[in-house]
Parts: structure tokens; sequence; C-alpha cells
């Protein structure tokens, strides 16, 4: 396989790649049977990542989902009847798997001490590139597409500067030339076709089945 085989066989994967996200984008809060507010009864509600929720003037809305209807979540500390707030125990709120036994969540105060958790409900984890939202596949699936599709434009734009360099140093050389002729159309051609999967999976996600879109803002 050739250099421009490889580089073509890589954008196409991809853009199959970027399209099949449609699959694995979050929710919509009216499927969760959840309800837009701009502030839950954390009581009896819980937050849900899921699309559909607007912006007004009074703030953005959020996705209230009765606690009822949540799937629990491991416990992030220990299942007791009580938190000891001597040693800067707090309960963890949202539904989790103490519940089934009649107990509660409590873990460490965020506050005074530094959580490896973050994100919505805490489901991701602090890593040396962010939020890596590990306990969400949809949002762990979805971060991992945005990445590849970057890494994919970046290493088109570097072929696409190589090719030029190539073309400038040729020297007249015919075979070296079009050698660098051949990068450059297969580095543009796979540009290009990462840009359209990306547009055409937003737009199939977003103007037809109401889905996030690739890319967008992560707890």
């Amino acid at each position: 396989m050739n250099l421009r085989s490889f580089i073509v066989a890589i954008v196409i994967l991809l853009g199959a790649i970027s399209i099949s996200s449609l699959t694995v984008q979050a929710a919509t809060c009216s499927s969760l049977n959840g309800a837009c507010k701009i502030n839950c009864n954390l009581a009896t509600e819980q937050p849900q990542t899921a699309t559909g929720c607007t912006s007004s003037g009074r703030g953005s809305e959020q996705c209230c989902v009765p606690r009822s209807l949540v799937t629990p979540v491991a416990c992030p500390g220990v299942c007791q009847s009580s938190c000891d707030t001597s040693k800067d125990e707090v309960e963890f709120r949202p539904v989790n798997d103490c519940g089934l036994n009649g107990q509660i969540c409590c873990n460490i105060n965020p506050i005074t001490a530094e959580s490896p958790l973050c994100g919505t409900n805490n489901l991701g984890v602090k890593t040396a590139i962010g939020c890596l939202m590990a306990g969400d596949p949809k949002l762990f699936v979805s971060q991992l597409l945005g990445w590849g599709v970057g890494v994919g434009g970046g290493i088109a734009f570097l072929l696409i500067v190589y090719a030029g360099f190539q073309m400038a140093t040729a020297g007249g050389d015919p075979k070296r030339v079009q050698a660098a002729h051949e990068l450059l159309v297969s580095a543009i051609s796979g540009l290009l076709l990462i840009v359209f999967s990306i547009f055409l999976s937003n737009f199939i996600g977003i103007k037809i089945l109401n889905l996030g879109s690739i890319g967008g803002p992560l707890p």
C-alpha cells in the first residue's frame, strides 16, 4: 500500500466514525421523561445530560428527571446510615446504589479535599487532557470522536504543508513534483471528507433526528 492509499484509508475511516456518532449522542430530555427547568428540585429530581433544553433570559435550562426514573450509579464513597461531618463527609446526592439498602452515600467533602471526579453528577475523571466522561458511555464516545476528528484534521493540515514544501524543493524534478502533487490531492481530499462527514452527521442529527452535535459542549 502506497502513502496515498494509506492516507485515503485513514480519512475514510475517520469519516465513517464521525457519521456513526449519530447513534451515541445524548438522548432528548423528553425521552428521559424529564422536564427542562432553570433549577431542579434536588429532593425529588436529578439533573441529567440530555438535549432539547434551551437558554433564556433567566439562564440555561437543565433536564430534570424524577429520581425514581434515574438509573442508580455506584457510590463513590461508602454506604452508611448517616454521614460523619467531623470527618468532612457529605451526602452524595445523585441516585446511587446505597438507596437500594436504605442507606445514603457518604463522600469526602470536595471543598476540603480535591476530588478526582468531575462533570455532571461526578461521572467524569480528571485527567491531564481535561475531564474524561468515563462514567457516561455516550459522552465518552462523543469525546473520543471529537478528538479523533481533530487529530485527523491536524494530520491532513501537516500533510498539505509537507506537500507544499516538497513542491518548493523539487527543483523541477518531474517525479518529485508528481509525488508532491499526489500527496497534496490526497490530503485535501481527506480534509474535505472529514469536514463533509461532520457537516452531514450534524445536519442529520440536529435537523432530522433532534440529537446533539459532534463537538458539542460537555459538562
